[in-house]
């Protein structure tokens, strides 16, 4: 009778310990699946966890475009970068061919955009929840204010780029962060880039410049898709780690860009890059 007993007391605590082991499994699975959330910001980043994969050190990137060094994963890469957007009209026509092929991108977002109200903060969001990175294009684009006498201001173009990032984090939460950013015109345009690449890299951020294009924003050829397509090719040649800027900013000239994106898209996958973004 004593052993029944201590056994029938033995089979209850196993059972009790059995459930609570389950309830406890349960719990922490709940808890792991709320603290890894693939579609949460990655911390202190650009994108969010499932868009991670994707990313690439954009630092290294800024060395093969000043350094011509070569990123040493050996891979083909391509990075599509849009600049000064977003827009009502063109930047969800970029962010449906993407996600159509499956593909990830870097924005250049150009801050006073997102001033002009909910649907831009909206597409901002959106840009980021569907895998994309968040790249700073500072606030204003006013060349004058940034580049007086074509001589980059260090302390205007970092309060330009300051104010950009604060209304990002404002809208996408504070555990965004991006470090990547490029100057409106490009680095190389302006006097003193040596001195304030160096500057800018020391206070912690990448700047990307780009070694192809579409010529989107040229007037003389944004009629034609076909020929934003052949420039972005002809401007590529033949290297294994691609840049390409392009915009998708309001009007006709963003629209045309947007028509380009699909055969540029194929041409570099048919020849077998890999599509990245930045942190």
């Amino acid at each position: 009778m004593i052993i029944k007993k201590l056994s029938l007391r033995f089979c209850c605590y196993v059972l009790f310990f059995t459930v609570f082991s389950f309830i406890f499994m349960v719990d922490a699975m709940e808890t792991n699946m709320n603290l890894y959330n693939p579609k949460d910001i990655m911390e202190n980043g650009n994108t969010i966890i499932e868009g991670g994969r994707y990313s690439y050190d954009s630092f290294k990137i800024q060395d093969h475009l000043f350094k011509n060094t070569y990123p040493s994963d050996g891979e083909k890469m391509v990075f599509l970068t849009f600049d000064d957007g977003p827009s009502l009209d063109n930047t969800p026509k970029v962010l449906d061919i993407l996600k159509e092929y499956g593909v990830k991108a870097t924005f250049f977002v150009l801050g006073t955009n997102l001033d002009n109200g909910v649907e831009y903060e909206n597409l901002l969001k959106r840009t980021l929840e569907e895998g994309h990175a968040i790249a700073n294009h500072g606030y204003s684009h006013n060349y004058s204010y940034l580049y007086p006498g074509r001589v980059i201001n260090y302390n205007n173009l970092i309060a330009d780029m300051n104010k950009s990032h604060e209304l990002m984090k404002k809208i996408l939460g504070d555990d965004f962060n991006t470090r990547v950013l490029r100057l409106p015109g490009g680095l190389r345009s302006w006097k003193g880039q040596s001195e304030n690449l160096e500057r800018l890299n020391n206070a912690g951020y990448s700047v990307i410049e780009w070694n192809a294009l579409s010529g989107d924003a040229d007037g003389r050829v944004v009629n034609d898709p076909n020929a934003l397509f052949e420039y972005a090719i002809k401007t590529a040649g033949n290297s294994n780690c691609v840049v390409l800027l392009m915009h998708d900013f309001a009007g006709k000239a963003g629209s045309i860009s947007a028509q380009a994106l699909p055969q540029i898209i194929e041409y570099f996958r048919n020849r077998g890059y890999q599509f990245r973004t930045m942190y």
